[in-house]
């Protein structure tokens, strides 16, 4: 029978160990959960700034780019051009004399306002689409 009580005894302590064992790796994960979801807050803020200075970096190229004269990379994005209200007005002046201008109209129009013929065109065709009721007569 002594060998029981001391099999119990075993049994006991290694259970009482089990525990403080479970307790102390308990507070363990759980600090270390709070430092892990901080260097992964951190880690995400990190990548946003990245993908930001990214952005900007490849804005920054693509105007050398068309600075320079040279056509946009095909793997960047294409700005927008952004119309100044001078040219925007001399648009809609235009477009309410002649929704229709000839190209040789048209590439006038573009030296005037140091705009692509493309972007003139795309600005014709796009307010014709907007305005379907003006046309019909």
């Amino acid at each position: 029978m002594p060998t029981t009580e001391v099999h119990d005894d075993l049994q006991l302590n290694y259970l009482e160990s089990e525990e403080e064992l479970f307790d102390d790796s308990a507070s363990f994960v759980s600090m270390n959960m709070f430092d892990i979801i901080d260097e992964g807050v951190l880690l995400i803020d990190l990548l946003e700034e990245k993908r930001s200075l990214e952005k900007r970096l490849t804005a920054v190229k693509e105007k050398l780019r068309l600075m320079n004269g040279e056509q946009p990379s095909c793997n960047e994005y294409a700005w927008r051009t952004k119309l100044t209200t001078q040219q925007r007005t001399t648009l809609i002046f235009e477009y309410n004399d002649d929704a229709h201008p000839s190209m040789s109209r048209q590439n006038e129009l573009a030296n005037d306002l140091n705009l692509s013929p493309k972007v003139i065109s795309n600005w014709f065709t796009n307010r014709r689409k907007r305005n379907p009721l003006q046309f019909t007569d």
